[in-house]
């Protein structure tokens, strides 16, 4: 092989090399790890994105529910041993039942593909709260009925199914479904 030829697959060999992307690990850390939100508003975390490895590389941010949960930046762009911490919002839908779940967020590595994941958890709080309210006491002849008129208002924020009951006395209803705000 001549000089030329060499040459011109050591450049070959070179622009190829030179042409592959490395890909980093990443280490993912949630604060807090758990946390509560109402049904009405949000809880907010804090995850820090670090590039674990030897080579620059872009990380995008994902979530298990993203219909629930928002990540700001969504991409981070790391050079080697830099962490980054991003923003993370878990809201939860008004039809989710009251609980503790748990998510992922995940770090995807634009280089390689490779996905680091943490687990965090939230407690779903629904806002049950009831006002109920009677006519004033009544005086009744012995054998007349004493008929008293009780209102039930759903002042949470949600809809609810309320079980009514009374120490004394028959009630024409022993459950009542209210939209949030209804009597």
């Amino acid at each position: 092989m001549n000089f030329h030829n060499k040459l011109g697959l050591l450049t070959a060999t070179l622009v190829l090399t030179t042409g592959l992307v490395s890909a980093s690990p990443a280490a993912l850390n949630l604060f807090p790890e758990s946390s509560s939100a109402r049904i009405d508003s949000f809880t907010s975390y804090e995850l820090e994105v670090e590039n674990t490895g030897p080579a620059k590389d872009v990380y995008t941010l994902s979530s298990s529910s993203p219909a629930e949960i928002t990540i700001a930046p969504q991409k981070t762009e790391l050079e080697p041993g830099e962490s980054e911490t991003v923003n993370v919002w878990f809201n939860p839908r008004t039809d989710r039942d009251e609980g503790t779940y748990t998510f992922q967020l995940t770090a995807e590595s634009r280089a390689s593909g490779d996905r680091f994941s943490e687990t965090g958890t939230v407690e779903v709080i629904k806002d049950h709260q009831v006002e109920v309210s009677a006519e004033e006491s009544k005086t009744a002849c012995l054998g007349q009925k004493a008929v008293y008129t009780v209102e039930v208002e759903n002042t949470g924020i949600q809809p609810e199914e309320f079980s009514v009951t009374s120490d004394f006395g028959q009630l024409s209803r022993n459950s009542v479904n209210l939209e949030d705000g209804e009597t």
